[in-house]
């Protein structure tokens, strides 16, 4: 069942049928937490439910405003108009074609390990001022992990399917 959204400019905010995968312990895979499956790992591959009709559907559905029923009841996401998430998906398509940003990882480790240091020294300091300096250099280490991790946080989608195919090798007896 489709459904348009009140208008035919109008769509959901939603990216998930293109970042995000259920899969529940019968196999079953779905876009979303409000979605229906759109296939079972027990009678197909993940990319050939992730390239398939119910996904596309999903897909197709959000960029035209046409819903499919599911996306028409969420109650997860608002709805914007159809040249936003077009603009949105340019950007995922952007990020997941980036080279890794090896650098802030390798600052992102650092700042890791200073921060348990840093917990550390706090934990064992007697002096007062001293700890008030530990625990204000700690919550400036905590600030910049933050900032770090979150720019960090880029969809890679082809890593996901990589590592969901590697995880379901596995329970098959492949090595």
């Amino acid at each position: 069942m489709v459904l348009s959204v009140s208008g035919s400019n109008e769509t959901r905010d939603c990216l998930d049928p293109w970042t995000t995968v259920y899969i529940n312990a019968t196999g079953e895979v779905a876009t979303c937490c409000w979605s229906k499956p759109i296939g079972n790992l027990n009678d197909q591959t993940i990319d050939e439910i992730l390239e398939g009709e119910p996904v596309r559907a999903y897909r197709s559905g959000l960029l035209t405003g046409d819903l499919p029923e599911d996306c028409a009841k969420c109650p997860a996401r608002a709805h914007v108009p159809l040249g936003e998430l077009e603009k949105k998906l340019a950007k995922l398509d952007r990020d997941a074609l980036r080279e890794p940003d090896f650098e802030s990882h390798s600052r992102i480790r650092s700042l890791e390990r200073r921060r348990f240091e840093l917990k550390d020294e706090v934990a064992r300091c007697e002096d007062a001022t001293e700890g008030k300096r530990l625990s204000r250099e700690l919550s400036e280490v905590d600030r910049e992990l933050g900032k770090l991790t979150y720019a960090m946080r880029k969809p890679l989608r082809a890593l996901v399917k990589r590592r969901i195919a590697r995880i379901l090798s596995f329970g098959r007896g492949n090595p």
